[in-house]
């Protein structure tokens, strides 16, 4: 379970002397990795054991697209696709507690509208259980108590509120069991009665409901806005007369607590000494927390039920990485577990708790498990202000001594979205794309500006009113601690990023014009007004937090000024170096518009640019086909700019449903 109801999203290493050493490493030891191997979909992903122990269930590609795939545990038994999506890449799967649907969720070209889907597994029908078109759904709540009841959210009445629905997996009937116009999250029992309900009141407050006798009344209030993404109920006790929270008041590290739900007296189960707790195992039928994952510079796991230290001591013996169970039988006794050190993919096993026993499953990606990757590195340095900013390295595997740096090399800055998310060390969605860059001959640096989730309230909150201000000089400071510590030079960087991370692109390239050697934005703002005026309905709760984040308020004449101020298109003139811009037509968080209007403001000064468009994706390239065709782009990009190593393009543009709206790709 992942600690925080409303959570946006989620090196202890001394400094090290580095060597520059005239000798170079020939390029031949570090073989190329095929782009086509290191962006294709997962062999296996997001493996699921039913409840009962007898399958398992994962995604796997199906004719080229991620499908559903079961598998009964038996010696005899084969693998077998049971969804044939071919527009859509399925991407999470969960199955049901009567062991006989897998529930699903997809989109529709990106535009991020989930349909929730049951699947029988025997049969292979699969069933939509909420509208077709113009309405967002998700899986709000299920129970092993009521094993064929799902709780699911659509906002089909009301555009900016979900309802929450009742749907019978057995009988297929559904019922609205309350219009929802107020709340924006709701937490339920073990018998999927609704307790409480979370308001985000006017000036980013947050506000707790207690739902009782078919009425609603104030439970508790969040004081200061510092808390709010750090403090909610995550789950009741088995007795449903206690709340476990993630809590931060008076605190700069989130808790795990207890309180009794009538009383409100409170416990401390963990707090962490540094870093968030980032994820909790809980015990599936006794609702009791097992273990915490917390993070700093690298995630580590704190057993708070000792009756299972033997098991995850015997899973780090392993010595493999390490190890998340991801997902266990009802009665607890079988568990799916990935253990991951953070430089490969992670690999799968089943552990065997009655015989403590792990027996290997799957790789993630079988096609990769025979390369040789390069090495990410925690590193902790200081911004400007004295505040520490951790980060992470990943070097060529020709100039890498343990973290040292053997010649100095070009770089990518590579910048994550949100801004309330991180980078981590560990294997995420980051980690093909840093290998690629290395692998091309380009140090990587992620940093976890200011802003960034995880790593404290303190440092979080310290990103509120800096868009383009102290959080980019984060990035400014790290640029010059890497060329201050050998690992490049000030003519030879790149900065990248999506989302958040492309605003940041965009803003490095026009607010600081020749730091940077080129840039590369995903589905970036470049407009901070026409950002917010575009929200969909069931964002607009969230303005006041856009608000905070920003500093600038879009309903006053000093707000407008402030955002206008912060926005990359207001210094396009300022533009000096390359420039790739790429966007999803169908983008629901940062409409396609925030790259048209750059784009066509360069144009109108004739600042080059190159701009590729994809009508059938949203905020981020989920196509097979589109993503490498994105990748080739910016491969030969890069090397153009910084001479790094590129395959040769083949017909990656022609397979892919790109269209070159300005500038051209060789």
């Amino acid at each position: 379970m992942k600690a925080g109801l409303i959570s946006i999203a989620l090196l202890l290493l001394a400094t090290t002397a580095f060597y520059f050493l005239k000798k170079e490493i020939p390029m031949e030891k570090n073989q190329i990795i095929p782009r086509e191997k290191l962006f294709a979909d997962a062999d296996h992903l997001n493996v699921r054991i039913s409840p009962d122990g007898n399958s398992l269930a994962y995604l796997a590609p199906y004719e080229g697209v991620m499908n559903i795939w079961v598998q009964a545990l038996t010696k005899e038994s084969k693998p077998r696709p049971l969804t044939n999506s071919k527009d859509r890449k399925i991407q999470s799967l969960s199955w049901s507690y009567d062991n006989k649907h897998i529930l699903y969720k997809k989109d529709t070209a990106g535009d991020e509208n989930w349909k929730v889907y049951k699947l029988d597994i025997d049969s292979g029908k699969s069933t939509r259980l909420t509208p077709e078109k113009g309405v967002s759904s998700m899986i709000l709540a299920q129970s092993p108590l009521k094993p064929t009841k799902i709780l699911i959210s659509q906002n089909d009445r009301n555009p900016q509120f979900h309802d929450v629905v009742e749907y019978d997996l057995q009988t297929g009937e559904s019922k609205r069991l309350y219009e929802n116009n107020k709340y924006v999250g709701f937490l339920f029992d073990a018998n999927l009665n609704m307790k409480m309900g979370l308001e985000l009141a006017p000036g980013q407050k947050i506000v707790f409901y207690k739902y009782e006798n078919d009425k609603w009344s104030v439970y508790k209030k969040l004081k200061n806005k510092e808390d709010t993404y750090f403090t909610s109920p995550l789950f009741f006790s088995k007795d449903g007369q206690k709340i476990y929270w993630q809590n931060s008041v008076g605190r700069e590290y989130a808790a795990l607590t207890l309180s009794d739900f009538t009383t409100q007296d409170e416990e401390t189960i963990f707090e962490p000494t540094k870093g968030n707790i980032e994820d909790i195992m809980v015990h599936p039928t006794e609702k009791t927390p097992i273990s915490v994952q917390v993070n700093y510079d690298k995630s580590k796991t704190i057993i708070l039920d000792k009756t299972y230290q033997p098991d995850f001591d015997y899973l780090n013996s392993l010595g493999l990485g390490n190890p998340s169970v991801i997902s266990s039988t009802l009665d607890f006794n079988t568990w799916i577990v990935t253990l991951d050190n953070g430089d490969q993919p992670p690999v799968y096993y089943i552990y065997d708790r009655q015989n403590q026993k792990a027996t290997y499953l799957f790789h993630m990606f079988e096609s990769l498990k025979d390369y040789g990757f390069a090495k990410t590195y925690a590193k902790i340095f200081k911004a400007r202000d004295g505040m520490e900013l951790v980060s992470y390295l990943t070097l060529p595997k020709d100039v890498d001594q343990d973290g040292d740096v053997l010649k100095s090399v070009p770089m990518i800055l590579f910048v994550h979205g949100g801004p309330k998310a991180r980078d981590v060390f560990e294997y995420d969605r980051t980690w093909a794309y840093r290998q690629w860059m290395a692998n091309r001959g380009y140090a990587v640096l992620q940093v976890n500006y200011r802003g960034s989730y995880g790593l404290g309230k303190t440092y979080m909150n310290a990103g509120n009113g800096e868009y383009a201000e102290k959080m980019h000089d984060d990035l400014i400071d790290a640029s010059k601690w890497a060329v201050a510590h050998g690992v490049t030079t000030a003519d030879k960087m790149c900065i990248f990023g999506g989302s958040y991370g492309g605003y940041a692109t965009l803003v490095g390239l026009t607010m600081t014009p020749t730091v940077f050697a080129c840039g590369i934005s995903l589905v970036g703002i470049s407009n901070l007004q026409t950002q917010v005026d575009s929200f969909p309905e069931y964002w607009k709760p969230m303005v006041d937090q856009f608000i905070t984040e920003t500093g600038g308020d879009p309903n006053t004449g000093e707000g407008r000024e402030i955002l206008r101020k912060k926005s990359p298109i207001t210094y396009v003139d300022q533009i000096k170096r390359p420039l790739l811009i790429v966007h999803g037509t169908n983008d629901p968080r940062v409409k396609k518009a925030e790259s048209d209007q750059i784009v066509k403001a360069m144009q109108d000064r004739n600042i080059p640019v190159t701009y590729l468009v994809y009508p059938d994706e949203g905020h981020g390239l989920a196509r097979p086909e589109n993503k490498m065709s994105f990748i080739a782009a910016a491969e030969s990009f890069l090397a153009k700019i910084l001479h790094g190593r590129a395959e040769p393009m083949t017909d990656e543009m022609k397979k892919s449903s790109v269209e070159i709206a300005a500038g051209k790709i060789e």
